[in-house]
């Protein structure tokens, strides 16, 4: 490979190593172990802002190669690469871009500077007892597995072909945990101006929210509830996370608030439908108790409460029977013996009598 095509190699692989050190500090903050719902909003926030971030990258195509370069890429490669978008390899635009990338991590590429810049950001390092791992972003799905494999892949490429050393990410060694909401507060917000700078300097961030607004309607596919008419555990789990998306999108994120709720009452709506409609299959399928299974429980003098009986026998006399001036089929039609005799010994709770067949009693009305 020619200097010419080392250094444009190197150009898109210093863009591209900014860029993954940007993303990744960002999973490098941690919640205290103080129980602070705030701190939660912030945390997803900054999701929000990180899941921004990854979907700029990958519409971008940050990670593939400009067409001078693709003698590089495998076959394989060539066709699942996302194309790249040319002004990234301009030097005025790529010249911003990192130093947008540099702006948003400043603070955490410099882990030995004294409290200056943690007073900022509201930052401590990370104390060896540990803390609260940050979860999930909230607005975040699978990109960043397929964005770590891409970044890992363009590494790959160079590493046999390009004289250069792989970059260091030393950015991504130091764990931070939040030590003053309100300065972490006023971080995040500083963050969103320069994520909205970086998004607005390309003219993407529509293309960038629509992608987002789908991934939070993605949240409400999982409605479905288990045989035992509980929601599903994805349900459940998306839920909360639409709930902490509300909240972290009041005030700063109209579009995807609305998207958001929207989502939420459609989710809760179909859990619950889901919910009753499997309530009612779990009562149809319910087995029918065999006659005999019934007299010997009721025979043996155990106390066990009576279990409740099958679809079918409900539609056959409790209800029907109910009906004022409605004869019992009893009394129309003799009792089958074997009916008789596995209702003949049961006893009403509370005596000691048996229960009269409905064969043998008078045929008048029953009365509530």
């Amino acid at each position: 490979m020619g200097l010419d095509r080392e250094a444009e190699f190197l150009n898109v692989l210093v863009l591209a190593s900014l860029f993954y050190n940007t993303l990744k500090a960002f999973d490098n903050i941690h919640s205290s172990f103080n129980e602070f719902k705030d701190e939660k909003v912030y945390l997803a926030q900054l999701g929000i802002e990180q899941a921004r971030l990854l979907i700029w990258g990958e519409q971008m195509g940050i990670f593939s190669l400009p067409p001078s370069l693709t003698f590089m890429e495998t076959e394989e490669g060539k066709q699942n690469m996302t194309p790249r978008d040319p002004r990234l390899d301009d030097d005025e635009v790529r010249v911003n871009l990192e130093g947008l990338m540099n702006s948003i991590i400043h603070t955490l590429s410099n882990p030995n500077d004294n409290d200056s810049d943690l007073d900022t950001t509201g930052l401590r390092p990370l104390p060896r007892s540990g803390a609260q791992a940050l979860e999930q972003p909230a607005a975040d799905l699978t990109r960043m597995k397929n964005f770590e494999e891409s970044y890992k892949h363009l590494l790959d490429l160079g590493s046999n072909k390009v004289s250069v050393k792989r970059p260091t990410n030393s950015v991504t060694s130091q764990q931070w945990v939040i030590h003053d909401t309100l300065r972490f507060s006023n971080f995040v917000k500083s963050t969103k101006r320069q994520v909205d700078t970086l998004l607005m300097a390309l003219n993407i961030n529509d293309r960038v929210e629509n992608i987002l607004l789908g991934d939070i309607r993605d949240l409400g596919k999982h409605a479905g509830g288990s045989p035992n008419s509980k929601p599903s555990p994805l349900a459940v789990k998306d839920m909360a996370k639409l709930k902490l998306l509300i909240r972290a999108c009041k005030g700063r994120y109209p579009g995807l608030l609305n998207e958001a709720q929207q989502t939420f009452n459609n989710l809760q709506k179909g859990v619950s439908q889901e919910h009753d409609m499997a309530a009612k299959v779990h009562k149809l399928l319910e087995p029918v108790h065999p006659d005999s299974a019934v007299g010997s429980a009721t025979n043996s003098g155990a106390a066990t409460p009576e279990k409740r009986p099958g679809f079918i026998r409900r539609l056959s006399t409790q209800t029907w029977n109910k009906l004022p001036g409605r004869k019992t089929p009893g009394s129309s039609r003799p009792a089958s013996p074997e009916r008789s005799r596995s209702f003949g010994g049961r006893k009403t709770p509370g005596t000691s009598k048996p229960v009269t067949p409905a064969a043998s009693r008078p045929a008048s009305p029953v009365r509530e």
